[in-house]
């Protein structure tokens, strides 16, 4: 290195001269100092590039090592071996999706069995709505009401009757469940109930709670329906939608089904207008709590 006069160079480890003046110690100065001259930089670089060549030659050589033919052929064998695998576990998936689908169908038939037989034991059995009655003479104001407003010739034998309250223990409106002993007199009330007309008593059947959400989400689709398009006949039998002679169902997964399939296309072309949107409204829409036909005691409603 260029040699320097004592005044402006300080050996390592020695200590700062406080004659020496803090200008000659500034950062630029030393900076200056600290310079390497030409051959310095040549060395350091000649060693730098031979450390470089040697890591280099350490990892061609770890290369050659790795990638030998054994190893490649042992990777060959390892690859062969993960595809048959997958080859396996996508048969399985596929048999999966078989099976899964399968017991989709016997659960929609086992559903669908329940929900018959359900039906079949409430075919005698009516829900009022609107009509005021004793909460100790149920049955005997029911049997009144049907003779007077309904035009029944004789009182109709009646099982049971209660009340329910509509909405939760906490109102006071209540629909009345009535059960007659024979299904003539639910046919009879079917033929007379259009005297019901503009009086606030309504009479329905007494559907399973999966079968009344059903008619429940069809009467909103309905209502839509016929404010949008009041040229196309929209009318509802039972837990099905009728739109110029298509039939309709409601499915809490797939939403208006037709036939099995997706309906919202075939009801979006016969009525001319996009049904989608409320569709999907009616899907997300929270489903109420079903009724208790008991009371907070847990014992059934009284018969009457």
């Amino acid at each position: 290195m260029s040699s320097s006069s004592p005044a402006n160079y300080v050996e390592v480890g020695q200590k700062r001269d406080r004659s020496t003046s803090d200008e000659e110690l500034s950062p630029k100065n030393l900076n200056k100092k600290m310079v390497l001259d030409e051959s310095e930089q040549n060395t350091l670089l000649e060693k730098f590039s031979a450390l470089l060549n040697q890591k280099l030659s350490e990892l061609r050589e770890d290369m050659k090592r790795l990638a030998g033919k054994s190893d490649v052929v042992e990777i060959k064998n390892i690859v062969e071996g993960i595809r048959k695998e997958n080859e396996l576990l996508k048969l399985e998936v596929d048999m999966l999706k078989v099976e899964v689908a399968e017991v989709k169908t016997e659960n929609l038939q086992l559903h669908k069995r329940v929900e018959a037989i359900d039906r079949q034991q409430r075919r005698n059995r009516i829900v009022i709505k609107g009509l005021k009655v004793n909460e100790n003479t149920v049955s005997d104001d029911v049997k009144k009401f049907m003779v007077e407003v309904l035009g029944f010739g004789q009182s109709p034998v009646i099982n049971n009757a209660y009340t329910i309250p509509v909405g939760g223990e906490s109102t006071s409106v209540k629909m009345i469940i009535v059960e007659f002993a024979e299904q003539e007199a639910v046919r009879h009330i079917w033929t007379t109930v259009k005297r019901l007309k503009n009086t606030g008593i309504s009479i329905n059947r007494d559907h399973p709670p999966e079968v009344r959400n059903r008619i429940n989400k069809l009467l909103k689709l309905r209502a839509v329906m016929r404010a949008k398009c009041p040229q196309v006949a929209v009318n509802i039998w039972q837990d099905r939608l009728k739109v110029a002679e298509h039939t309709f169902e409601w499915s809490e997964r797939e939403g208006v089904v037709s036939e099995g399939g997706d309906g919202t296309a075939m009801l979006n072309a016969i009525v001319k207008q996009d049904m989608a949107g409320i569709i999907m409204e009616l899907k997300t829409e929270r489903r109420p709590a079903r009724k208790i036909e008991e009371k907070k005691d847990g014992t059934k409603p009284r018969k009457s």
